[in-house]
């Protein structure tokens, strides 16, 4: 039997770990893609996702050096030690989930598809 832990000792209950929440649907729509190709997306539109992706990347770092030197855990299944207000935390309420985002946006660009654009989480 498992013993379960007060809401105070653990984090937020979560479907899953957040970069399986963009992943999966990332990896869905790049087959779909491949099976069911709609007519790709314009050589400009898809060379705008080399920023997308670099700036996604790099808030993923800013965001993961910002939980580290405020030693409080990047798993949300970990209880948080601090309240983090400093670094991306500044201009964005969840840096993480926005780098996730904005680097799914720029592989889905770069590869020219449409369906992972459609299954953006």
């Amino acid at each position: 039997m498992a013993h379960e832990q007060p809401a105070s000792e653990r984090g937020p209950d979560v479907i899953a770990p957040p970069p399986l929440l963009y992943l999966i649907p990332l990896g869905v729509g790049l087959v779909l893609d491949r099976v069911l190709p709609p007519p790709r997306l314009p050589r400009g539109l898809r060379l705008a996702g080399l920023p997308l992706l670099a700036g996604g990347v790099g808030l993923i770092g800013w965001f993961a050096r910002t939980m580290i030197q405020a030693r409080t855990p990047i798993d949300l299944r970990q209880v948080p030690t601090t309240l983090v207000e400093d670094g991306p935390f500044e201009f964005t309420r969840n840096p993480g989930y926005l780098g996730m985002a904005l680097t799914y946006t720029g592989l889905s660009l770069l590869a020219g598809g449409r369906w992972p654009l459609l299954f953006l989480p």
